[in-house]
């Protein structure tokens, strides 16, 4: 739970610092309310929610973990001589968690 006003910049330091794949960031107003304020952060970009239940935040971070665990299938294919279904699902960057520190 962070200010509001800093709640993205406190989120990215947190993200490099510790060398997370994604992070969810919320302001402290949400405590004990049924909906907040969520951002949500990883190495490709972001996405911000302004009035989402913590149920629905949870079902968003299932997609985008399960989307992000299929790039990673899709990549150790490819790697493998398998050939891809589509290559406009390979990363442009490096796969998730390639950065960080050891």
């Amino acid at each position: 739970l962070e200010e509001e006003a800093k709640l993205e910049v406190y989120a990215k330091k947190k993200l490099l610092d510790k060398g997370f794949d994604l992070i969810v960031a919320n302001p402290i107003s949400a405590m004990g309310n049924k909906t907040s304020k969520f951002l949500i952060l990883g190495e490709t970009g972001h996405k911000a929610f302004e009035n989402l239940s913590k149920e629905d935040l949870a079902k968003e971070l299932v997609d985008l973990i399960s989307q992000s665990l299929k790039l990673q299938a899709s990549e150790v294919d490819r790697c493998r001589g398998a050939p891809l279904q589509d290559s406009r699902l390979l990363p442009r960057k490096p796969l998730p968690g390639s950065h960080r520190k050891p």
